[in-house]
């Protein structure tokens, strides 16, 4: 007869006494085992649930990132630099010199798109429109309407917090004070129009 001691998982101590030590073993494993489910009986939580849930957690997030990976690599095109001769093309360009614009001016450029016809109507208009709103015509021209307009860009270029600054005498901006005098070109801001209203209320 043999006496063996053995320590459990809840470090409790037990003696058991038999010829064979392969068979201590094994009863004291039935005993840690009655004792883990008498436990888990009397709390009403079987500790073993919450591992296997985690591990079948585990193991659909592996298997739901499997599949992706897999679907991925399906979609994924793959291109591959092949060495091959560039066939050259015999044409050449051809353009004979007369048919080459020579380089002009930006005021030139600008005349294509905004033709002096249009300053014309634009003058027209805005003495019609002022002459509906207060009975006095401004007696605007062609020339002083395409000084507006070039007064205008030049604003545009050289950008301050006020326009009126142009006209200040700490600010003033000569190549614009110059054109005209401030009330004139306030007088032209106020009344500019492209259209005649009265028509524009007989249409609506």
């Amino acid at each position: 007869m043999k006496a063996k001691t053995f320590k459990n998982k809840f470090n409790s101590s037990i003696e058991l006494v038999c010829k064979d030590e392969a068979i201590v073993s094994c009863a004291w494993d039935c005993i840690g085992d009655l004792k883990l489910h008498s436990n888990s009986a009397s709390t009403g939580v079987n500790p073993g649930n919450d591992d296997n849930n985690n591990n079948d957690d585990i193991s659909e997030e592996n298997e739901t990132t499997t599949a992706v990976d897999m679907e991925t690599q399906r979609n994924r095109k793959v291109f591959r630099w092949r060495k091959k001769d560039v066939s050259l093309s015999d044409k050449c360009f051809t353009q004979e010199k007369n048919e080459i614009e020579d380089i002009k001016s930006p005021l030139e450029y600008f005349r294509k798109f905004w033709k002096g016809d249009i300053n014309e109507f634009v003058a027209q208009q805005t003495n019609l429109y002022s002459t509906q709103k207060s009975g006095t015509s401004m007696n605007t021209t062609k020339p002083e309407m395409e000084q507006f307009i070039e007064m205008h860009l030049k604003m545009g270029l050289i950008q301050l917090p006020s326009y009126k600054l142009d006209w200040s005498q700490k600010m003033r901006y000569q190549t614009i004070a110059e054109q005209m005098p401030l009330n004139r070109y306030e007088k032209l801001r106020s009344d500019l129009h492209f259209v005649d209203n009265s028509v524009l209320e007989q249409n609506a």
